[in-house]
């Protein structure tokens, strides 16, 4: 099998000064175990590579097999680093002692051995016969990709002079290899086609495409955006300073205007342009004007007041959808049914994260309708206290409804997961690292998260009946909570086949205040259900209807209740009777039928 570990690379002058042996040592990270070896080198530039693959059989290798590795690497490695500034034809002196505490007397024996033997070896046999045998201990990917960041080593010591002139370039050099270096040290490829040398030659290419320096931010930014997309996965991607700031919710003063500005339209994201015209819709955001209107994902605008959008730009066609608050666009969006027009009211965006309602069903019972616009801590907060209500007044099921909800925080949908199942160790999800053997990154389960990222263990808050209602975009962190409740048979689900993003990203903060979006691991359900390979989540029972918005029902709404009811009552079987004040009308039960918690 291959094993990864880290191993720093030679930079600058190719300085090393202090080359040890393999440490054979093991690090474990949550819930799983990795097989580490690594050399320790001090170099003058030092570029730390976390992928290379070495070749071994097991983390439990043989311990004489490690021995020789040590004494071979420690006899010909160790021997040429004091032999860099040396012509070819110089005689090599001896052998550096290691440290007699880190070898045997057996490893000493072979030690002097080796010593011997390259006392009648040339400089440049010695440097080939190093390369032979460290090639022989990596894959043909890492050594390939060791060579091109000795390529990028090279280009970056002949512009060394020059950029001494340029500080700035300086700077944008160090970004551009931190953004390289966190995508090399913790990218999940969920596809299994990246490529350590591609990722390698990448650094070379960024930096050579700008002839060696990077001048400007400007400059850098945008060849860091090029490098990352090219990666090949949408999810990923670098952020500027301000893009940055958006996305982990901390603008600055100045800023907080334009996002008024931004977030004030109809709500619906516009992807690339569409091979039939127009841009593709890729989802209307949860309670926006156009999910209430019935815009689709996956349908085209193909006009904005009546202006054909394929003269604009995806920025301009945005900037029409924006606008007063309370004032009306008319929208032209083709889909499989045909081309229809459409007169929307912009809005102020984004909404709460979840909004509520009691649902009547006219026969004296009660069920509490829970709208998840995305998933927030303030959403998790929102959702204990709406089932807190609901119990209080002793409804006879929940409605989750997560269509379009395009996910959010992945932790927050499993605290949220957790408020509904009342069975301790069992599994909420699990996250998965390792693309070469699948190994078991960390299994989240009731009871027994994470302290360092839930300082207290959400509790169950209800026994009743719950029903979730999804579509094509409920993504991600809906997929999450959807998969665990259902694979503890604690939910049944209505509407159509989830979007299948079985992904988790994490931002990473850079020196300068941008940022990376970078995708770190998989999920899987608690029934091991690969949701990014095998496909989005199929519900029990299907169903093609849009939330109409406010207090208007819809065809799923209606197939949920009831399915709630015929569970809150099955047959054969007495049901006790309800509390007097459930027998009463809606209105007249002194009970808020709509809110936002």
């Amino acid at each position: 099998m291959v094993v990864s570990h880290s191993l720093p690379l030679a930079g600058g002058h190719g300085l090393f000064c202090n080359m040890l042996p393999f440490s054979g040592s093991k690090l474990h990270a949550p819930g799983t175990r990795i097989c580490n070896r690594r050399f320790q080198g001090c170099f003058h530039r030092i570029i730390t590579f976390s992928r290379w693959s070495f070749k071994g059989s097991d983390c439990d290798e043989d311990v004489d097999s490690i021995r020789q590795q040590r004494v071979v690497t420690l006899g010909l490695v160790g021997f040429v680093a004091g032999l860099v500034f040396l012509p070819a034809t110089a005689t090599p002196p001896a052998l550096a002692s290691p440290n007699p505490a880190l070898i045997s007397q057996e490893e000493a024996i072979q030690m002097q051995t080796a010593e011997n033997t390259a006392g009648s070896m040339t400089y440049g046999q010695i440097l080939a016969a190093r390369d032979n045998i460290m090639k022989d201990m990596y894959t043909r990917d890492a050594w390939l990709g060791m060579i091109r960041l000795k390529k990028y080593e090279k280009l970056v010591n002949s512009m060394e002079a020059q950029e001494k002139l340029c500080r700035e370039c300086t700077r944008n050099r160090r970004l551009m290899e931190q953004v390289w270096q966190t995508v090399s040290n913790e990218y999940y490829d969920n596809e299994g086609s990246f490529s350590e040398a591609q990722w390698s030659g990448e650094l070379y290419r960024t930096l050579n495409k700008a002839g060696g320096l990077l001048h400007t931010k400007a400059e850098t930014y945008q060849a860091v955006k090029e490098m990352v997309a090219n990666l090949g996965d949408r999810y990923s991607a670098f952020l500027i300073p301000e893009e940055y700031r958006l996305a982990i919710r901390h603008p600055l003063p100045s800023e907080l205007k334009y996002l008024a500005y931004r977030y004030t339209g109809i709500g619906m994201e516009l992807g690339n342009r569409s091979p039939n015209g127009g841009f593709m819709i890729v989802a209307p955001f949860a309670g926006s004007p156009a999910e209430e209107a019935g815009i689709l994902g996956g349908e085209q605008l193909w006009a904005v007041d009546g202006i054909a959008v394929d003269s604009l730009t995806r920025d301009e066609a945005g900037a029409l959808l924006r606008g007063p608050i309370g004032s009306m666009v008319e929208l032209e969006v083709h889909g499989d049914g045909g081309t229809r027009t459409l007169l929307l009211e912009r809005r102020a965006l984004p909404l709460p994260p979840m909004k509520t309602h009691l649902l009547d069903t006219g026969d004296g019972h009660l069920v509490a309708y829970l709208r998840l616009h995305y998933f927030t801590h303030e959403g998790t907060k929102k959702m204990a206290a709406a089932i807190r209500e609901g119990e209080a007044l002793g409804v006879d099921g929940y409605i989750l409804d997560l269509r379009n909800n395009p996910g959010g925080v992945f932790e927050e949908a499993i605290a949220m997961a957790a408020l509904w199942l009342d069975c301790k160790g069992c599994d909420v999800t699990e996250t998965v690292r390792s693309s070469g053997t699948n190994i078991e990154d960390l299994v989240y389960t009731v009871g027994n998260l994470p302290s360092e990222i839930f300082s207290k263990n959400p509790g169950v808050l209800t026994h009743a009946p719950l029903a979730i209602i999804t579509n094509r975009d409920s993504a991600s962190a809906s997929e999450v909570i959807t998969g665990a409740l259902h694979d503890n048979h604690r939910v049944f689900t209505i509407g159509e086949r989830t979007f299948g993003k079985g992904v988790v990203q994490y931002f990473f903060p850079m020196d300068d205040g941008s940022g990376l979006k970078l995708t770190v691991a998989k999920y899987l359900t608690p029934a091991r259900y690969d949701i990014s390979r095998q496909g989005g989540l199929q519900p029990d029972k299907a169903c093609s209807d849009y939330p109409h918005g406010g207090l208007q029902s819809d065809k799923c709404i209606e197939l949920a209740l009831g399915m709630l009811l015929k569970k809150a009552q099955p047959a054969g079987v007495a049901v006790p009777a309800p509390m007097p004040y459930r027998w009463l009308p809606l209105m007249q039960r002194r009970i808020s039928t709509s809110g936002t918690y």
